[in-house]
């Protein structure tokens, strides 16, 4: 395990970030109370069903953040600081290019994607007014989650606490008065998400205009190699990002398919107080990346051995904690949300049955993150995508001999499978890992 000097450091990482994870998480949920209480269950299952596609804004930015944080971490522990650098400007690059065209495509197709993944009549037309109103600040949404991976990177862990903390501050106050004085309903909810989000777009700017953190104009000239790596190590990020989003898509199509609407307001529910403990397992493997991408820089696997292990620790703890506290309150829960007795009801079994999957969420998400860290990107790409396809099989398989039962335990299944699969990966792959690390830690000596 870590040494006592280490495992300061390590807290020093993670505490922060578990505290903007966990921060956002509650700052969601209270999101969603004002709009529960003030529009109903409709307005909460249409801004369910719209967030994934939100969701997908904010997976870009923080999968091309992570993807260049990692190689900027890994260059840094070789002792390339030219590298490192050019990796972020990179990284800022592809940020800023990638927000039209997720504009475009959420604007133009965002009623036709909507009706897709589960949107029907009031629930539809909720979730349009929220997405148009989302869409129009792609460009805080998408920057402001790149930004904040860099930020860590750069050893400011606290700093992007604090700029989170006080985003979050911000989202819930507009809230109150968008929603509660205003009534501008799920727009006005939008409307104080963007507001926030462009507060952590305003701290990232000028952070890289500092001088100490101020990238050379040399740093930005093109490069393919930084491309196309910040890319293949930006997708696990990515995805891990808008795996939940994804949960979310899949279970709203079986939930109306088995339950209607009511099963579609409750689940709604269930994902708003879950997705808190999933950020803050999270909070836990991208607090800790840096570490892990530094010391795979430098050739250290005994360290990185001991960051993975805690990690594990850290992430089953909370989901088991996660999973006690999601069903013990559960009666509470779907009071603050103001759910109706008929989703009160159908909430009460389908929290108690979801919850099952967060101790199982620790282990297959610590290990991914891992995965990313160290670049291997191949073996988060098979968890990852095997994540997808299990999901889509339990979530048409478990129905048809379950009911509504068999769509909450489709999480459940999929992630059990999953931790036995990344683990069995993980295993394979420590011999390539090590002999990568060996190899890093000999150019270090060349240097």
């Amino acid at each position: 395990m870590l040494s006592r000097a280490e495992f300061k450091v390590y807290l020093h990482y993670i505490l922060p970030s578990m505290a903007s994870f966990l921060l956002t998480g509650i700052y969601s949920i209270i999101d969603g109370l004002f709009v529960g209480q003030v529009v109903g269950d409709a307005g909460l299952a249409g801004i369910n069903v719209a967030w994934p596609l939100v969701a997908f804004m904010m997976a870009a930015g923080t999968g091309i953040g992570m993807g260049g944080a990692v190689i900027s971490s890994i260059c840094a522990g070789v002792g390339d600081m030219r590298s490192a650098n050019r990796a972020m400007a990179h990284t800022l690059t592809m940020l800023l290019l990638a927000t039209p065209v997720i504009m475009v495509v959420l604007l133009v197709f965002g009623q036709q994607l909507l009706y897709l993944i589960g949107g029907r009549d009031e629930i539809l037309a909720q979730a349009q007014g929220y997405l148009s109103v989302m869409a129009w600040g792609s460009l805080f949404q998408v920057m402001a989650s790149g930004f904040i991976p860099l930020m860590r990177n750069k050893g400011k862990v606290v700093l992007a606490m604090v700029v989170l903390v006080a985003s979050g501050l911000i989202n819930v106050v507009l809230d109150y008065v968008f929603i509660c004085r205003l009534y501008w309903g799920v727009e006005g909810a939008a409307a104080a998400t963007i507001i926030a989000q462009s507060f952590v777009f305003a701290s990232g700017v000028l952070f890289f205009l500092k001088k100490e953190n101020r990238l050379r104009r040399g740093d930005f000239v093109p490069s393919g190699k930084f491309v196309a790596r910040t890319l293949r190590g930006g997708f696990a990020p990515f995805a891990l990002t808008l795996l939940p989003e994804v949960t979310t898509l899949v279970i709203n199509i079986a939930s109306e398919a088995n339950g209607g609407g009511t099963a579609q307001a409750a689940f709604a529910v269930i994902s708003y107080v879950a997705v808190a403990v999933q950020w803050l397992i999270q909070g836990v493997n991208d607090g800790s990346q840096p570490l892990i991408s530094v010391k795979f820089g430098e050739g250290d696997v005994r360290a990185m051995r001991a960051l993975r292990r805690t990690n594990y620790v850290f992430a089953v703890a909370i989901g088991l904690l996660g999973m006690w506290a999601l069903t013990t309150f559960r009666v509470q829960l779907a009071q603050l949300f103001g759910s109706s007795p008929e989703t009160s009801e159908v909430f009460y079994r389908g929290v108690t049955l979801f919850s099952l999957v967060l101790g199982f969420y620790g282990i297959t998400h610590a290990t991914t993150s891992f995965f990313y860290a160290v670049e291997s990107n191949r073996n988060s790409g098979i968890v990852i995508v095997g994540e997808v396809v299990l999901m889509v099989f339990f979530a048409i398989v478990l129905p048809q001999f379950l009911g509504l039962d068999g769509v909450w335990l489709t999480v459940v299944a999929t992630q059990a499978v999953l931790s036995v699969l990344s683990l069995c990966l993980l295993q394979a792959s420590k011999p390539k890992i090590r002999a990568q690390a060996a190899a890093y830690a000999a150019q270090k000596e060349g240097q």
